[in-house]
């Protein structure tokens, strides 16, 4: 699938749906904004990573925030979290009363993640209970190496790795459920993970836009 290829689909999608109907169009409106080479080259600099040249040329060919799966794609930073994330709502009532209901308290890896130490995991990690850590060495953590990329809601997201071994794929992450949370890679590149949502969006609109 060429860089090509991606926007013509991205604006036969755009076409199809004036009325933005597929899951987080509204958010974004399938608008996109790629960065320049040297918006590229700040970044790599600033976290002292390397990313790839297929990164590179989706940032820059493709987008760097805008259009995609979930809310949309997000500027890119790296995960700093240091623990499992949380989704909580807070409710006060009108007679001063305050109730708090989510996910529950994670206890801390340590440290933060750092996008300059590689990505550690090489399977799908499914804990059995959302307290557990992935087996790690010491001083690391399971957001090393990562770049946030969307947000589905409920604290759930995906992301991509761009250091260490496993550099390229798409990983998704639940941990914010109360239970069977996991964190497991999709299986696809970025470009791929992109053309896959493409696909999905357009298969779930009628062939022409309503008149």
């Amino acid at each position: 699938m060429s860089l090509d290829a991606l926007r013509l689909k991205l604006a036969e999608l755009r076409a199809r749906d004036p009325e933005r109907a597929v899951f987080g169009a509204s958010s974004h409106g399938y608008a996109l904004t790629p960065w320049t080479g040297a918006e590229v080259a700040a970044f790599e600099a600033r976290h002292r990573v390397t990313l790839s040249p297929d990164h590179r040329a989706f940032l820059t060919e493709i987008g760097a925030e805008g259009a995609g799966p979930g809310y949309g794609l997000v500027t890119p930073e790296p995960l700093a979290l240091d623990r499992f994330p949380r989704t909580v709502a807070r409710i006060t009532t009108k007679d001063g009363s305050f109730f708090e209901s989510g996910t529950p308290a994670r206890p801390p890896f340590g440290r933060a993640a750092s996008i300059e130490r590689p990505f550690p995991l090489a399977a799908a990690f499914c804990p059995s209970f959302v307290y557990d850590l992935p087996a790690l060495a010491s001083g690391v953590t399971p957001y090393d190496g990562c770049i946030k990329l969307i947000d589905h809601g409920c604290g759930y997201f995906d992301f991509l790795v761009v250091n260490g071994p496993g550099a390229g794929q798409v990983w998704t992450d639940t941990m914010a459920a109360m239970t069977d949370g996991s964190i497991v890679p999709s299986g696809r590149s970025l470009a791929g993970w992109y053309e896959a949502w493409l696909d999905a969006s357009l298969a779930s609109l009628p062939s022409t836009p309503a008149a």
